[in-house]
């Protein structure tokens, strides 16, 4: 719905990221929170919040134990290069007078020299940012175009007819059906809507889309339900979709 609305420039001020969010069966969806001045709540909500503070946490947990590794390698280069260090050797004075003088060889990194560069690599490790991980988006199972033929029965009569079904990229939106809800649970896609019409009858409208293992075939059911007073009338549909590339 978010993707609708930041279409038009109207809304698009007004639409606000609130990042990711893992839901019922370990499901990860993207918030989108549509508050302006005069309507909505800009306040975020209670569990972004705990999520947020809990992955600083994380950080600064892994930043404090990436410093205390680098005070312990810059600690321990610095005792061993102090107590183990292998003094120069002594260079003898040449004997022979048309030989020339021996320039005496030092070692070629000094002591002062080795601490300097661990402290070099501690600094490093410590300005090292912290590793981040892509965020993977769910596999997009049902979006797309499904078309099949549909078995109906209804109160009088039996019938067939085509079904093209469009299913929107966050699964959230079905092209046939208006207003109601959608939900995903596996690899069944729901759909659920109540209304009324006028002061007496009720319709309650149900569909399901099961997609199969090889993810180019699916069951499509439906059903439609309607009471006025005590009678009650029930049409429903069933048949098999195929998704169109």
């Amino acid at each position: 719905m978010a993707e609708d609305l930041e279409q038009g420039a109207r809304w698009r001020p007004f639409l606000h990221d609130l990042g990711y969010c893992e839901v019922k069966h370990g499901h990860r969806i993207e918030l989108i929170n549509l508050c302006s001045p005069e309507v909505g709540n800009p306040e975020l909500p209670q569990k972004i919040r705990r999520t947020r503070k809990k992955r600083a946490a994380n950080s600064a947990l892994v930043f404090g134990t990436t410093a205390a590794l680098g005070v312990v390698i810059a600690g321990s280069s610095w005792f061993f290069s102090t107590h183990f260090s292998t003094p120069n050797a002594s260079i003898p004075k040449a004997t022979d007078p048309t030989t020339p003088a021996t320039t005496p060889i030092t070692a070629a990194t000094s002591t002062r020299d080795i601490i300097l560069a661990n402290t070099s690599v501690a600094s490093s490790i410590w300005q090292q940012p912290p590793q981040t991980f892509p965020i993977s988006r769910p596999r997009k199972l049902f979006a797309g175009t499904w078309r099949g033929t549909i078995h109906r029965v209804g109160p009088q009569s039996t019938w067939d007819s085509q079904l093209e079904l469009n299913v929107n990229e966050t699964e959230t939106y079905l092209s046939n059906f208006t207003g109601g809800s959608v939900s995903r649970h596996g690899r069944t896609l729901t759909y659920k809507r109540f209304y009324k019409l006028g002061n007496r009858t009720s319709v309650q409208v149900h569909a399901t889309l099961i997609v199969q293992e090889e993810n180019k075939m699916a069951t499509y059911t439906t059903s439609q339900i309607s009471v006025t007073g005590k009678s009650r009338s029930k049409t429903f549909g069933r048949g098999t979709l195929e998704k169109v590339e």
